[in-house]
């Protein structure tokens, strides 16, 4: 364990080191992943000041050469320094330090076959590839006990269900280790939260590293105490915040809270970290995990914007649609990696729903917005951005050819479960997998008419019997949604609100990086590794997309409109596929 800790903080001192930065000590003893949730919080914690990241070309180049072999030159982008050759990339963001390194022909390839080593060798193997790419150790004896630890290891797993046969093609793609920070502040120990502080290795065929992904915060001091505010107070709070939701259960811890890649943040203060469920209709629904300052030093929440009233026969305002008419794309009769020529934009259109605060979900809406803005900024019509009491769960399945089957990409997020996400009023608040059609092309609900690719930013509705028990089966769920959609995206685990997910998978399909591809680096760059719930919406938050198709049509290799090959509509599919990845 010793040796493993040292090799984890040489490999962090020479990603730090090599970007300017400064580490903060480390302790030789083991560490717990949280505080216990039976004792006493304290009467204050520190706040502490965060070194500024200070990324350098000649940094970039070295860690690209030492990790990957890569040896081309270094591009520079507003935010980003990044070394490309073929399919393999290392990026460093230059706001927050993050690092992003990976080989695309291997990384969530469903048409590889890798041998794989255990996730005994993974573990040994991803702990060789941190050793071999450290050089150097900056170390004082102070407090913080700021540190990277082991966490766990997971499988991106696909699977591929036969239609005629009823059987699945089960493998594992790739191994994933994970390692996660923690703080100890007078002998108590506090996970850090929010995707920040934590390194995770892939390892895939033969052994090889495909993939890594990391940002740790350096410490440089300690900017002040400040007084914690009471457990009790705090779920008082949430539950006022959560007034529409009957909240069961709530489960609150203090962490200290680190934000994801590419956001800029200059103190790393204490968080209390809220888990509920709640019942809506006849479901219990595990909410998203909401953090709130634990103290009064932390940013003040920011009360989301009024949602505008909403008539129930009002129209979107669609400018224009895509070709889809039946003079040009008649059903099953477009090629795949069909690419349409595009006059003015306008004939992309996107659509969002949300809920936040009727849900106690204070980053929701901005998280919404970074989709329509994204969409909207790259010549898209945005077509309706609708959320809490105007997310009508209507626009979802009785009114879906005026809403959501009239947008090409539609973003989600709110509370889910396996079965289903909230809406609103009117019907019955809950769209369960039931209500979107028994089998494809039997309900005309999504991609009948216009939607190719929807995603769910919510605890849900992936689950599946192969990545937890208890999860059932996801193509018997939700294989009725499939009446010309190309992609359903989301997640097989409970997952944390945040304001990035829908910026950010835009960012990246705008890019050129496929749909599927764009997604799951989002949400592995936002989300953390672990929940701390139990199966089947845990432990591990697994990022996932489920997929038809049939000869000739594979949506797998999609892009978004004007960057990139896009497929046929997968009409009377004779394959089903879903993928799981550990973020």
């Amino acid at each position: 364990m010793k040796h493993l800790r040292k090799l984890l903080l040489l490999f962090v001192a020479t990603l730090l080191f090599a970007l300017g930065l400064a580490i903060s000590p480390a302790p030789q003893q083991a560490v717990a992943t949280t505080a216990p949730q039976t004792t006493r919080p304290p009467e204050k914690l520190p706040i502490y000041r965060l070194a500024a990241p200070n990324v350098s070309q000649e940094a970039v180049r070295q860690l690209a050469n030492s990790a990957f072999g890569i040896s081309e030159g270094v591009k520079q982008a507003e935010g980003q320094m990044a070394v490309q050759s073929g399919q393999r990339s290392v990026e460093v963001d230059t706001r927050s330090g993050g690092i992003w390194m990976a080989d695309r022909s291997q990384l969530w390839n469903i048409n590889l076959k890798p041998q794989l080593p255990d996730e005994r060798r993974a573990r040994a193997i991803a702990d060789d590839f941190l050793s071999k790419n450290s050089r150097a150790l900056a170390r004082t004896d102070q407090e913080p006990s700021h540190t990277l630890a082991f966490s766990n290891t997971a499988s991106t797993v696909a699977t591929t269900f036969d239609v005629a046969s009823k059987k699945r093609d089960t493998r594992k793609l790739d191994v994933q280790v994970n390692y996660t920070a923690n703080i100890t502040v007078r002998n108590t120990t506090y996970a850090v939260v929010g995707g920040g502080d934590e390194f995770s290795v892939t390892v895939g065929d033969q052994g090889k590293v495909t993939a890594f992904q990391g940002l740790f915060r350096s410490i440089a001091g300690v900017e002040t105490e400040s007084p914690v505010i009471p457990r009790e107070r705090i779920e008082q709070e949430f539950r006022r915040m959560a007034g529409n939701l009957r909240v069961r259960a709530i489960n609150s811890q203090l962490a200290y809270y680190s934000a994801p890649s590419g956001v800029e943040q200059r103190f790393l203060y204490p968080v209390w970290v809220i888990r509920a469920t709640a019942i809506v209709g006849t479901q219990a629904v595990p909410l998203r995990i909401v953090t709130i300052p634990a103290t009064e030093f932390g940013p003040k929440m920011q009360q989301p914007e009024p949602v505008r009233p909403r008539s129930a026969t009002e129209l979107p305002q669609r400018r224009s649609t895509m070709p889809e008419d039946k003079d040009e794309r008649e059903r099953g009769s477009k090629p795949n990696h069909f690419t349409p020529a595009f006059e003015s934009g306008t004939a992309r259109e996107g659509g969002s729903s949300y809920i936040g605060v009727s849900g106690g979900l204070a980053g929701s809406q901005d998280n919404a917005k970074g989709f329509t803005n994204g969409l909207s900024a790259d010549g898209w019509s945005v077509n309706f951005l609708w959320g809490d009491a105007a997310a009508f769960e209507s626009d979802w399945r009785r009114n879906d050819d005026s809403w959501v089957d009239a947008a090409d990409f539609v973003f989600y997020t709110g509370h889910a479960n396996m079965n289903g996400w909230v809406l609103s009023n009117p019907d019955d608040t809950f769209l369960d997998f039931s209500e979107v059609g028994a089998a494809p092309q039997t309900g005309d609900i999504w991609g009948f008419q216009d939607l190719e690719w929807v995603i769910i930013a919510a605890c849900g509705p992936l689950q599946d019997n192969i990545i937890s028990p208890g999860g059932g089966d996801v193509f018997a769920r939700w294989d009725g949604a499939f009446d010309g959609l190309h992609q359903l995206l989301g997640y097989g685990a409970v997952t944390y609100d945040n304001t990035e997910e829908g910026k950010r998978v835009v960012q990246y399909a705008r890019g050129g990086d496929t749909v599927i591809g764009s997604w799951f680096r989002a949400a592995k760059e936002i989300q953390p590794s672990t929940n701390g719930f139990p199966a089947p919406d845990g432990p591990t938050i697994y990022v996932s997309v489920m997929y038809v198709g049939r000869s000739g049509v594979d949506p797998g290799n999609d892009h978004i409109w004007g960057h990139g090959s896009v497929s046929g509509d997968p009409t009377s599919p004779t394959f089903y596929v879903a993928i799981w990845s550990p973020c």
